[in-house]
């Protein structure tokens, strides 16, 4: 098939968890298919985008880079009397939209595919308004919408929730309009897919189709390589889910771990942003990482992988990828929500301070537990997140589309 990709990431480096979504399915498309990219390059570094880009030259037909629109605080303003959500309306490009266009235009592609990995806030937006200039039928990918839910919390001041809950209300119905222009719509979990259910009508095709994860390149540690005190958290503190997790972790969790096992460290990946570094790296044995493009030594070096998350949505890739690693998880549930695991069989769940840090010193002192959620953190991942798997049920539902 000749397929249109259109994403709201640049694919590589795999740093985050829609990178590896959008990574490892235009890997497997790229093999099979023929496929053009368009793409956001987001706010990464110039030189990281020139080193990478031959990788993806290479793979596809056509490559074409552009940056992400800016943010207009004056045209926000009118979002307010917009169909569309103000974000949308704020980033609007009539060049890039007319880019776009040229492009949907000038081939004759089988399908074109949407990639967001989040909500309908990044390039889909165009891919909607576009859909009658093309021919081809649309496949938005990895639509998840759950953050707006999340974010109208009862406990949370009436001031604070009364925006949000006006923004999801004006998501929905944007939304509603929006997920007609496409013949598929897919999202990486079951829970979102109900989400999506609940706010679309039933001639809306949703289907769930999990992340993936490429296992040639995350090889299953050896314990010995494995350093036995240390603790490692994986994500970017610019998310705030993120810098609210080990927050929690560091203020609540970490002294009770500390008081019966005072050898303990914690290494923290991903960009620290508005974070004080120095004061806690003062107070309590850890240290910030910052923002690397290899994950897997740093997992691979630890004994117990935290997930302490206690808002936010979406499935955690970065839980897949660390049980695939060979490294244990402790998570709340909010941490593990729409993953296809099990507590006590895959990793261990707490939902409270002292639950969460008793689950911690709970698998630093049970080697038999230790290894028993080793091997069936990894024999899960085999079994429900392979890339060539997951990429042939993908290529599967891309090829219904195209025939009917």
């Amino acid at each position: 098939m000749r397929l249109l990709f259109l994403s709201t990431w640049f694919p590589s480096p795999p740093i985050n968890g829609a990178k590896l979504r959008i990574n490892n399915l235009l890997t497997y498309l790229t093999a099979h298919h023929d496929v053009d990219l368009f793409t956001y390059v987001n706010t990464l570094d110039p030189d990281i985008v020139a080193r990478e880009l031959p990788m993806w030259q290479q793979r596809c037909a056509m490559v074409q880079t552009v940056p992400l629109p800016t943010f207009d605080a004056k045209r926000a303003k009118l979002g307010y009397f917009s169909k569309y959500p103000r974000h949308l309306v704020a980033r609007h490009d009539a060049e890039l939209e007319a880019s776009l266009r040229n492009i949907m235009q000038a081939t004759k592609y089988d399908a074109v595919i949407t990639s967001e990995v989040g909500p309908a806030s990044g390039i889909s937006y165009y891919a909607g308004r576009l859909a009658d200039a093309v021919a081809a039928p649309q496949v938005l990918d990895c639509l998840e919408v759950g953050t707006y839910l999340n974010a109208i919390d009862p406990s949370l001041p009436l001031t604070t929730r009364l925006p949000r809950t006006l923004t999801w209300r004006k998501t929905k119905t944007y939304l509603q309009t929006l997920l007609q222009k496409f013949a598929l719509t897919t999202v990486p979990s079951d829970l979102e897919k109900q989400i999506i259910a609940d706010i679309v009508d039933e001639d809306v095709a949703v289907e769930t189709v999990p992340h993936s994860l490429d296992l040639s390149r995350l090889t299953f540690a050896d314990t010995s390589a494995q350093t036995a005190e240390t603790l490692v958290y994986s994500g970017s503190l610019t998310y705030a889910p993120n810098k609210e997790a080990v927050v929690w972790f560091l203020e609540e969790i970490f002294p009770s771990i500390l008081a019966v096992r005072p050898n303990v460290t914690l290494k923290v990946l991903g960009a620290t942003a508005d974070l004080d570094v120095a004061y806690w790296e003062s107070q309590r044995p850890v240290k910030f990482i910052g923002l690397v493009e290899d994950v897997r030594p740093y997992i691979w070096d630890a004994s117990v992988n935290i997930v302490s998350l206690l808002s936010g949505s979406g499935t955690r890739l970065k839980i897949m990828e660390s049980l695939a690693l060979g490294t244990p998880i402790v998570s709340t549930s909010k941490g593990a929500e729409g993953l296809l695991i099990t507590p006590e069989e895959h990793y261990l769940q707490a939902n409270t301070a002292t639950d969460f840090s008793s689950a911690v010193v709970r698998l630093l002192d049970d080697a038999t537990l230790h290894d028993k959620l080793r091997s069936a953190g990894r024999t899960v991942v085999e079994e429900k997140y392979e890339r060539d798997a997951v990429g042939k049920q993908f290529e599967s539902l891309l090829e219904h589309v195209v025939t009917t």
